[in-house]
């Protein structure tokens, strides 16, 4: 659970159709394909989203998701930036 936003950022209730969307668009060349992850945090301003990568660790990765409703062959979309825990995130984004 995260435990500041900032002002352009909302928390997320529901994570299925944001997690339905991101895997809808993920091909098997894209580096989150098939990492376990929950959906934190959505941009106000963009399609960006903040998922927690839930594999022990803090990381967290924000996805620009294209809303395009099929995989991305080319590995490169949906764009992504890892942070190491919340607040390498929160310095990065406000």
């Amino acid at each position: 659970m995260l435990k500041s936003l900032p002002i352009s950022w909302e928390l997320v209730e529901d994570d299925r159709g944001l997690l339905d969307e991101l895997r809808a668009e993920l091909g098997p060349l894209h580096p989150l394909f098939g990492v376990p992850l929950h959906a934190l945090a959505r941009s106000l301003e963009s399609d960006d989203v903040l998922f927690e990568v839930l594999d022990g660790s803090e990381r967290l990765v924000e996805v620009h998701l294209t809303w395009s409703r099929h995989p991305e062959i080319d590995g490169e979309w949906p764009g992504l930036r890892f942070y190491s825990n919340e607040l390498e995130w929160i310095a990065a984004v406000e």
